[in-house]
């Protein structure tokens, strides 16, 4: 009997410890819903929050467009590349550059 009871009390030992550590905890989340709600609360750091998810938006909408940008002037080059290949197209590229020049030029 005596090792039984042993065992019993070990089991009643960590259950306890469990309960402990469940009342720790909430206990620990009862203080940070506090806290979150009070910060929340507090028009600086709502107006702070409000700025730096603006930002980011910015920031997104920012990268957004320079990889639109990027891409078209790839495209851009590719096809001005393509048309230089071209014979026919590169000498009425030259001749369009020799007329620009004599336009500005007296």
């Amino acid at each position: 009997m005596d090792g039984t009871s042993e065992k019993v009390r070990e089991v009643d030992e960590r259950l306890q410890v469990s309960e402990n550590t469940k009342s720790a905890i909430a206990a620990a989340e009862q203080t940070a819903s506090s806290a979150g709600s009070a910060l929340m609360s507090n028009q600086y750091v709502s107006t702070g929050a409000s700025w730096v998810s603006s930002a980011f938006s910015m920031t997104v909408k920012a990268a957004g467009d320079v990889s639109i940008m990027t891409k078209e002037k790839k495209d851009l080059n590719e096809e001005h590349e393509s048309k230089r290949e071209d014979p026919a197209i590169a000498g009425n590229l030259a001749a369009q550059k020799q007329f620009r020049q004599r336009r500005l030029v007296p």
